[in-house]
């Protein structure tokens, strides 16, 4: 199935994989697969991905429980006037309580970050840099000064 990235994509190369401890792990777990045809690859991608999803869903549901037991609990212990609570089996729960920040205007921030010196310190979120880049690409735009641009696979399973 051809990509909509097809026509932009000519003349790129291909992501360099960085020699990260990561990639030396990747590469071990390849040796497990390496002899594999592309159908026995792509049907244990499809197999790992149905095992991640299923991890994932129960993982869901273990973080929404552990959220309201937290949140029961931060109630409580204000109720009580706790911060730590010894188990008689051994060990404590606190709830710590910290400062938490929310940015109410992007702009006024910005303006008072660079006030601050700080603009090197700002950048747009990897996310936001791709989908710029593709865009631009799409549109036939070169990608924003600073920005070097190489092709990298993304695997697609369709249900």
């Amino acid at each position: 199935m051809p990509s909509k990235y097809d026509a932009v994509m000519n003349g790129l190369p291909r992501l360099p994989r960085e020699p990260t401890e990561y990639q030396q792990r990747v590469d071990i777990a390849k040796k497990e697969v390496e002899a594999k045809t592309p159908t026995e690859l792509a049907r244990a991608y499809v197999g790992l991905r149905a095992e991640k999803d299923a991890v994932e869903a129960v993982l869901s549901v273990l973080t929404l429980r552990i959220e309201a037991v937290f949140q029961l609990m931060e109630d409580a212990y204000e109720a009580e006037g706790l911060r730590t609570l010894a188990l008689a089996e051994g060990g404590s729960v606190a709830v710590q309580p910290e400062p938490y920040s929310t940015v109410k205007d992007k702009e006024v921030y910005r303006l008072w970050c660079i006030e601050q010196g700080m603009e090197h310190s700002m950048h747009l979120w990897p996310s936001t840099t791709q989908a710029l880049v593709k865009e631009r690409m799409l549109v036939g735009h070169e990608p924003p000064p600073g920005v070097e641009v190489f092709i990298k696979g993304k695997a697609v399973w369709r249900r």
